[in-house]
């Protein structure tokens, strides 16, 4: 399963989205949104997830939570932490429904901008990194929720790393990770799921950003650099620019 997208202009950002499921697998279990909204002020919802239990359990919390999620955020007073846990709790009362879903989780990693800054509130080991258009230094945001996080030059799974210490929906609540930042006119904001972060090291992902081709292009580049290098897990690449200057002036 292969699905992408590419969201316009919002008057301070642009995003693009590319995610496959991993070879052999019957479901991708990831997920992504992109979703821009206009009211009251121009601002953009991005966000991944990566979802886990058996059957088609983790593609239901995957998408479940990314739905929960946009519909909390429909309310502009609602702030980016109250939708992420009203996500949980909606994957939650979903797991109780069903035997098949029982126990499932997802993680979620998401950003709300607004004009040359942004909220992000993180659960579980899909990673958020901010690029600097004018240092070529790519920052890691997030911290994996897992026994074992894997150092910049670390590729392939540790044992440990794909054992989640938080993930959404799995309790009736969960701890959330979330910060404020700031971008500059042209940075960039990559939101991962860790089949990427596996087999693409901080250096490379770095290099592929100065380097690559057209943005537009880059989620899908790096999703198909991961699966090259014999990654089996799903793969789940957004990418937001920023187009505003700290000041508020529109490029």
């Amino acid at each position: 399963m292969v699905s992408s997208k590419s969201i316009p202009i919002t008057g301070q950002a642009i995003a693009w989205g590319y995610s496959r499921s991993g070879p052999g697998r019957p479901v991708n279990q990831d997920s992504f949104l992109v979703c821009p909204d206009r009211r009251p002020s121009p601002r953009l919802l991005a966000a991944v997830a990566d979802g886990m239990g058996g059957h088609r359990a983790g593609e239901v919390a995957s998408r479940q939570a990314l739905s929960a999620l946009a519909d909390a955020m429909a309310d502009p007073s609602t702030s980016l932490r109250e939708a992420v846990s009203s996500a949980n709790a909606a994957v939650h009362r979903a797991a109780a429904t069903c035997d098949c879903w029982s126990g499932m989780g997802t993680t979620l990693t998401a950003i709300l901008t607004r004009g040359s800054s942004f909220s992000l509130c993180h659960v579980g080991d899909s990673r958020a990194y901010l690029f600097s258009r004018d240092s070529g230094i790519l920052t890691q945001l997030t911290c994996d929720h897992s026994l074992v996080e894997p150092t910049e030059e670390a590729v392939g799974a540790l044992p440990g790393q794909n054992v989640l210490t938080r993930a959404v929906g799995v309790s009736k609540r969960v701890r959330i990770d979330g910060a404020d930042h700031q971008a500059r006119l042209g940075d960039l904001v990559l939101l991962c799921t860790d089949g990427v972060t596996k087999q693409l090291s901080h250096q490379v992902i770095q290099e592929s950003l100065i380097a690559g081709p057209e943005l537009a292009a880059l989620p899908k580049m790096l999703v198909r650099q991961a699966a090259q290098r014999g990654e089996r897990d799903d793969l789940t690449v957004v990418l937001v620019k920023w187009l505003l200057h700290p000041g508020g002036e529109t490029s």
